[in-house]
């Protein structure tokens, strides 16, 4: 037996199939927009990820060198005071 689609009122692109009750949109270029959107937005997820690890990777980095300064100065310090 075929679906059957009925048009919805008021929303062209939108029909119902009857034997599920789903709403289909059968505009092809509203769908290519949608997935061009939707590529764009995880290509941007998955560019702010990247930017979360290297901002981790600079803060560890950073106390590296802070704690290595600190070491310097405390030598320094000893060599002075000997």
């Amino acid at each position: 037996m075929p679906n059957m689609l009925v048009n919805i009122d008021g929303y062209s692109g939108l029909v119902r199939d009857c034997s599920s009750g789903a709403v289909l949109n059968t505009n092809k270029s509203e769908y290519e927009n949608f997935l061009t959107k939707r590529k764009k937005l995880l290509q941007e997820k998955q560019l702010l990820q990247q930017r979360d690890v290297e901002i981790a990777e600079l803060k560890s980095e950073i106390c590296e060198l802070k704690q290595l300064v600190a070491t310097l100065a405390n030598v320094i310090n000893n060599k002075t005071s000997t």
